[in-house]
């Protein structure tokens, strides 16, 4: 009986992984539609989204480095929180310079009839 919860846990934890990353990556790829009204600026933040990507993706090594493979976990806890504070200012940097389509269409209509 343990063998069949154990399986019906790992199918449920599966089918929700499943299903909040397509969700997650449904709206990745809708957001470059809505926040971006030219090609150009499209194609420009996907080049920035894959570099960021992989810039995240090889933090993993020094953080490894740092704290001995987790075996100082006091200092794997420093990295993943210096990590985390920069993340945040990241993303927060990034809501504040976003326009939204209607602030941007005022602009260029403004510009327009000068």
């Amino acid at each position: 009986t343990n063998t069949v919860i154990t399986g019906i846990h790992l199918l449920v934890g599966l089918f929700l992984f499943d299903t909040i990353l397509t969700l997650v990556l449904s709206a990745y790829c809708g957001i470059l539609v809505e926040a971006c009204s030219k090609h150009s600026q499209r194609v420009r933040c996907l080049v920035y989204a894959e570099l960021f990507g992989i810039l995240g993706g090889s933090i993993i090594f020094p953080l490894n480095v740092f704290s001995d493979e987790a075996k100082n976990f006091g200092r794997f806890q420093v990295g993943c929180a210096i990590i985390a504070v920069i993340g945040a200012a990241s993303m927060s940097g990034g809501a504040y310079f976003l326009n939204t389509k209607k602030e941007h269409e005022l602009h260029e209509e403004i510009e327009m009839a000068k």
